[in-house]
């Protein structure tokens, strides 16, 4: 009775009652390629249907304001002129409407809508360090409380989930160990991890939820089984907890439940259990400093230029440092990978590098003429300057290459989003990156000093990420030359 599709003889033989279902989907509205990779942001600006409906597969038209016996009439036409019509009662229109408008929908009288915005882009994550201040002490301070309150959990403490189950006079205690990072480019108060399995079988994989599909049937009743852990994959939602603190009759805090991301997804069996707690114990394995990012005034001061045309390049200046969990940088198998570096060190560092010298040995010449061209991006591994292709990803990693003298390789892989993170932190500073890599400087430099002159350089400005393994050793160097910070010296 609250949907009219053709006469109400036949509506009633071929369907006395209709399914409505209420789906969601993500719409593109807009694209854009940055293909020089020179865009740090997109401006947007479209128009768009706030509402729309579709009758026999094509767009409609209708007017709320045209009732006809409680009815409001959606009305398309195809190709050929036929015209095609099914009606809604207005209470039918009206849930529909009330059922969107609570969801934060804003209906109105006006048409299309306008989007403008502009869209920076920006990849980034956090780690949280728990210091000595911040731990718990009972008994008069005389032991440590190693059992976490709250939210966010730490990355430089051994993490434990500890779940207690009483059954008459016994007790179960079940522990699972995991290591819980921070998704990415959400803040902290999102509550949502990656939970990486540290020890065992599977050991440096991504604790995975189960779906739906998957369930079994046991005791006449539908149960979840759990899947392995399997590869880290950042973009798998599957691989993503949201975690909430559960609060008891006992406690307000300390105890905690996962759920899925995914909305057809069950967290491990460990995760998803309600009331469980976190243990927390000092790593062996490495040690966690502060990382305070980027230090955008030092970055923006440049190193001095106070040496001699004699010295290749001035000392490097550290002006950002981060840490990066081992999932993102690859080297060599997981298991000896995690049990050497669970977490690398990246800092951004700052020279100036000399890329043309002359001498003035006659002391006649007023001007040096620079015509010089020099990688504009360089990577090194083991020392050896690597090869690589952007656009050869695997599994969302791309690979860096070097060979020794004798031929031997030497292998690292970043994950695109770090490779991502350091072109946007580079291209925001003004330098220009391209599918050519060398960069080219032509001009003339006049000595407009009295006197002579017997040595001249010519320096530019060189920002290079370098990784670190925790015990200090080097994994790799990316480097990026900035054409448009030129520097001469003349002596």
């Amino acid at each position: 009775m609250f949907i009219k599709d053709g006469v109400l003889k036949n509506q009633m033989k071929r369907s006395m009652f209709y399914q409505v279902t209420l789906e969601q989907q993500w719409e593109q509205i807009y694209s854009s390629q940055n293909v020089y990779n020179q865009g740090k942001s997109v401006s947007i600006d479209v128009i768009l249907d706030r509402e729309i409906t579709y009758v026999a597969g094509n767009k409609a038209v209708w007017d709320e304001r045209n009732v006809v016996e409680g009815t409001i009439w959606f009305r398309s036409f195809g190709r050929a002129g036929e015209e095609a019509n099914v009606g809604l009662s207005v209470e039918l229109v009206e849930r529909m409407k009330w059922e969107q408008e609570r969801a934060g929908r804003v209906g109105g009288k006006e048409g299309p809508l306008r989007v403008e915005r502009v869209e920076k882009f920006e990849e980034k994550g956090y780690l949280v360090i728990q210091d000595e201040e911040s731990e718990r002490y009972s008994c008069f301070g005389m032991f440590k409380n190693r059992t976490l309150k709250d939210l966010p959990f730490p990355q430089n403490k051994d993490l434990t989930v500890r779940y207690v189950q009483h059954n008459g006079q016994s007790t179960y205690v079940s522990l699972n160990d995991g290591v819980f990072i921070p998704v990415l480019n959400l803040p902290l108060s999102s509550n949502r991890y990656y939970v990486i399995k540290p020890r065992g079988n599977h050991k440096g994989e991504a604790f995975t939820c189960s779906r739906e599909e998957g369930m079994s049937t046991c005791c006449f009743c539908r149960c979840v089984k759990d899947i392995k852990p399997r590869p880290f994959d950042p973009r798998n939602i599957y691989q993503q907890f949201e975690i909430s603190v559960y609060k008891t009759l006992c406690a307000s805090k300390g105890h905690f439940h996962a759920k899925s991301i995914a909305p057809d997804g069950f967290s491990p069996h460990f995760l998803r259990r309600k009331g469980w707690s976190v243990r927390t114990k000092t790593t062996k394995h490495y040690e966690l400093d502060e990382a305070p990012g980027l230090n955008a005034a030092l970055r923006a001061k440049l190193p001095e230029f106070n040496f001699p045309p004699s010295h290749k390049s001035s000392e490097d200046v550290v002006v950002g440092k981060w840490y990066s969990p081992f999932m993102f940088i690859k080297e060599g198998t997981l298991k000896d990978q995690i049990e050497r570096s669970m977490f690398y060190q990246v800092t951004l560092e700052q020279k100036w590098e000399q890329i043309y010298s002359s001498q003035n040995i006659y002391n006649q010449v007023k001007s040096v003429s620079i015509d010089v061209v020099f990688d504009r991006e360089v990577a090194y591994v083991a020392g050896k300057k690597a090869l690589w292709d952007e656009r050869n990803v695997v599994e969302g990693t791309i690979w860096f290459k070097s060979f020794g003298k004798a031929g031997e390789e030497a292998i690292v892989g970043l994950s695109v989003e770090i490779v991502r993170r350091m072109k946007w932190e580079q291209e925001r500073a003004g330098w220009l990156g391209g599918e050519d890599r060398q960069a080219s400087v032509e001009r003339v430099e006049e000595f407009g000093e009295k006197g002579e002159w017997r040595e001249f350089g010519c320096y530019v400005l060189v920002e290079s990420f370098v990784i670190k393994r925790m015990d200090g050793s080097l994994v790799m160097t990316y480097e990026f030359r900035h054409p448009h910070k030129i520097k001469c010296r003349w002596d």
